[in-house]
């Protein structure tokens, strides 16, 4: 509301526009009163003048009456936010009143009205008024809050982006690197330099996603507080944020996630896991792998787990131990796409007093004898073509070998068969 409070009268019979303008001076001293004997007057005078307040009479000479010129205020955009306060010369009918409320009026009143009336129902409408302008004035400070900050966002998430694509490029150049290197003799040292030189940046990228989820989780709230008052298109728009965001941070979370387990399972065949090494439930193990491979199998694909009923724990490090069934599970999976049968993945146990044993089997087409003597080397793949990296089983291979362990291959025509054997835990 403007520090001049404005009223715009509107009313056929000039005596009770001024007794009301009387009233107002009284009531309302230092304001502006604007009137108008005829509805294109009043509506002209609401138009150029922005009122507080329009007190308008239903029935008018000539062009248009009140409700006429309710209707045209209340659907333009420019005018709509003017309180209208519609005067009958007697009590008329619901439906009449109820046709003025649905054109957007705001009070009623009904001649012969006191001025105690009058008044309370002019102090209403400037309460109504000053509480739309706040509303107003709120939405405007939060488009521009909300706008500031989806720029900042947007430009948080593109520099995320290309973090993550400058680290894909570098692991691509130190890969190729290492493949030109005698990969057996020096696997060890360059992993480990490979994993620190990635490990760096995406931790930065880490990092850095989480502050980015934060504001994003602030700027959902900005958004549910804007909805009400914008137009169907502006709410389109940020619903389509609110639904597109989370999968992209998302799809950054899990890029960096796989960065992060590449440099973890190198680490893991150089040097010791740093996690501390305790009593581990295999059937457990089994069970998060098969959960953490589910949805990259095709439908076509089944595990079917078949252990011991009292499968004898062993000392390790769970996190590696399920790491090294999740590479088994999708290397038999990635083996399985090309067989035109229905894919199975069983998981067997057997247990002596000084060991445990855990076969991966499928039934696809098997591997290659060749081959065989290669799966354990630094990038050996036969599916270089469909993004195979060949570090999956050579990871295995030094987490099993790192508890003490080993895995032995088996392959036929009826498929392949990973054997993991491990020391069992003797319980004191």
């Amino acid at each position: 509301m403007s520090e001049q409070t404005t009223f715009l009268l509107v009313d056929d019979d000039v005596s009770i526009l001024s007794l009301m303008k009387r009233v107002l001076d009284m009531k309302f001293p230092g304001s502006r009163i604007l009137s108008a004997e005829t509805g294109d007057e009043g509506l002209e005078l609401a138009r150029n003048n922005d009122p507080d307040v329009m007190v308008l009479d239903i029935n008018l000479p000539g062009g248009i009456n009140g409700f006429e010129v309710c209707k045209l205020l209340k659907g333009d955009p420019a005018t709509s936010h003017i309180p209208v306060v519609m005067v009958s010369g007697d009590r008329i009918e619901s439906a009449s009143r109820a046709y003025g409320l649905e054109l957007g009026a705001d009070g009623y009143l009904y001649k012969p009205y006191s001025l105690e009336e009058f008044v309370a129902q002019m102090r209403v409408m400037l309460r109504i008024k000053q509480t739309e302008d706040l509303l107003r004035s709120q939405k405007d400070r939060l488009e521009k809050a909300f706008n500031l900050q989806t720029e900042e966002l947007k430009q948080s998430k593109e520099a995320l982006e290309h973090k993550v694509d400058e680290l894909e490029n570098i692991l691509r150049k130190q890969t190729e690197e290492m493949i030109r290197a005698d990969r057996l003799a020096s696997a060890g040292i360059m992993s480990a330099g490979l994993a620190h030189e990635v490990n760096n940046p995406n931790t930065f990228i880490s990092s850095n996603l989480q502050t980015f989820k934060m504001f994003w989780n602030e700027l959902e709230e900005v958004c549910n507080s804007l909805s009400v008052g914008l137009t169907e298109e502006q709410r389109q728009k940020i619903m389509f944020i609110k639904e597109e965001m989370p999968s992209l941070v998302k799809g950054i979370e899990e890029g960096s996630q796989r960065i992060s387990a590449i440099v973890n399972g190198m680490k893991s065949y150089t040097a010791e896991s740093s996690e501390k090494q305790r009593r581990i439930d295999m059937a457990q193990v089994i069970e998060s792998a098969c959960r953490l491979v589910g949805n990259q199998l095709k439908p076509s694909v089944t595990i079917k787990v078949d252990l011991p009923a009292a499968m004898p724990p062993v000392l390790g490090s769970e996190q590696l131990l399920i790491q090294t069934f999740v590479n088994l599970f999708l290397n038999a999976a990635n083996a399985l796409k090309e067989n035109l049968k229905i894919g199975l993945i069983t998981v067997t146990g057997e247990h002596t007093d000084e060991e445990i044993k855990i076969t991966v089997a499928d039934n696809g087409p098997g591997i290659n004898q060749e081959h065989i003597n290669e799966l354990f080397s630094p990038f050996f793949t036969t599916r270089r073509d469909a993004g195979g990296s060949g570090l999956g089983l050579f990871v295995s291979h030094g987490i099993i070998k790192g508890h003490n362990g080993r895995i032995d291959v088996t392959s036929s025509s009826d498929g392949a068969r990973f054997t993991i054997v491990l020391p069992r835990l003797t319980e004191e």
